[in-house]
């Protein structure tokens, strides 16, 4: 886990429940490809609702 600075992002459980179900839109994709490919981060909560999904 990198250092987490004011460029940081956190990714939203609903966007990736979405990028999951195949939902997302091809802007919304690459956008989030790129933020996954940044310095971005997944909150605990975050991890435990996807679990749960």
């Amino acid at each position: 886990m990198g250092i987490i600075t004011e460029n940081s992002k956190v990714i939203d459980t609903n966007i990736l429940i979405y990028h999951l179900n195949d939902s997302l839109t091809d802007n919304v994709e690459q956008l989030l490809t790129k933020a996954i490919e940044s310095n971005s981060y997944l909150s605990v909560i975050t991890r435990i609702e996807l679990l749960g999904h």
